[in-house]
């Protein structure tokens, strides 16, 4: 009915029914709705009733945001609807975007490897994955994480460098593991720092004053934007975080026979490699491996390229190796600290502490089969 009021040019009518708007089932309100009112033309009714009809919504929002069940019935589709809105109105509205935001993505490693939330995530609108950026209370392992989404968000889009711009001043670059802030950021496609932030100057401060003096000597970064050398993400990580950076590889007896069986036929060095698993910002891989003829079996951890990310630099790791004995006990192998694809013969560690790689069960009943 407004949009026949505005169509016949009769403010009269239009203002009458924006009157019956709080007479009617909000139950039967969809965000369709509230952005087709809150997109009207102003000039469709006086400024008084176009009020009542931005209150009218305000609350319809506050109220449909404020029920969790509710909010997580809307679809990013459904959200993505409030990007049409006016930048004005969007910025009134914004807060319960956020709330939306983060009751879907809060947890950034779960977004990352949980296919159908990554698949969700995608389908964001960029005003939304902006605003996303800049809060507080996500839940991450290190900033790296924050980095990778919308690495794998930005893939395949046509943005605007000031899109790109805007995006990469939402990151907390200083809080950033050093080898991903001092070899990977500048790779990343989508990270473009503005004119006057040299990120190369910006981590030779950092790491010549250390980020626990960083808002001691601010003003020599007020260059920079500001979430470059904000705290880190408020958010505390749930009771399982630990188990995230335990990599289990399980390979299977017949692909473990058929590595025994090919290296015995050639001679030669055999090799299992395990599925991807992401932690910390980048993605690794256990990899079994069968020399011959001596028949000894090793296992090693590598970083893995993943599309559409860069080839990974060098990251120092501290981890420690188990193998888990056909009787379900687990059996310390080794501890590692060290540089994995290094190329480098400088740096601190990263923020690795404690990744626990736990090695197939029973795989030294295969390779000693027979012998």
């Amino acid at each position: 009915m407004l949009r026949w009021a505005d169509y016949l040019g009769s403010p009269e009518c239009a203002e009458a029914c924006i009157n019956m708007l709080p007479h009617l089932d909000q139950a039967e309100f969809r965000i369709t709705d509230i952005k087709n009112l809150l997109s009207l033309p102003h000039q469709a009714a006086p400024a008084t009733s176009y009020e009542k009809v931005e209150r009218f919504c305000s609350e319809w929002l506050q109220c449909a945001f404020g029920d969790t069940a509710r909010v997580k019935q809307f679809s990013p589709e459904d959200v993505n609807l409030l990007c049409l809105l006016p930048p004005d109105v969007l910025a009134k509205i914004a807060p319960m975007c956020c709330k939306y935001l983060l009751s879907h993505f809060s947890d950034v490693y779960a977004v990352i490897v949980d296919a159908e939330l990554l698949g969700n995530f995608f389908k964001l609108e960029y005003a939304l994955v902006e605003m996303w950026g800049g809060q507080d209370k996500l839940v991450t392992h290190s900033e790296n994480d924050v980095a990778i989404l919308l690495s794998l968000w930005c893939s395949g889009k046509s943005l605007s460098q000031e899109q790109m711009v805007k995006l990469s001043s939402v990151l907390r670059v200083s809080r950033l593991s050093r080898s991903f802030r001092c070899f990977f950021l500048r790779k990343l496609a989508w990270f473009s720092p503005p004119l006057d932030s040299d990120l190369e100057v910006f981590n030779g401060m950092l790491d010549e004053d250390g980020i626990s003096k960083i808002h001691r000597v601010s003003n020599l970064f007020h260059d920079y934007p500001p979430a470059w050398i904000a705290l880190g993400r408020r958010r505390s990580l749930p009771a399982d975080a630990t188990k995230r950076s335990e990599l289990t590889a399980c390979f299977s007896q017949d692909s473990l026979g058929r590595m025994l069986a090919k290296a015995e036929q050639s001679n030669a060095a055999s090799c299992l490699k395990s599925d991807l698993f992401y932690f910390g910002g980048f993605y690794w891989q256990l990899i079994l491996m069968l020399s011959m003829p001596e028949r000894s079996l090793g296992v090693r951890l590598a970083l893995s390229k993943k599309h559409p990310l860069p080839p990974p630099p060098a990251v120092r790791v501290s981890s420690s190796l188990h193998h888990q004995e056909s009787s379900g006990q687990e059996r310390h192998i080794a501890s590692i600290c060290a540089w994995i694809k290094c190329h480098y013969g400088w740096g601190s560690s990263d923020s690795f502490q404690g990744l626990k790689v736990t090695s197939p069960a029973k795989f030294g009943e295969v390779v000693h089969k027979g012998s």
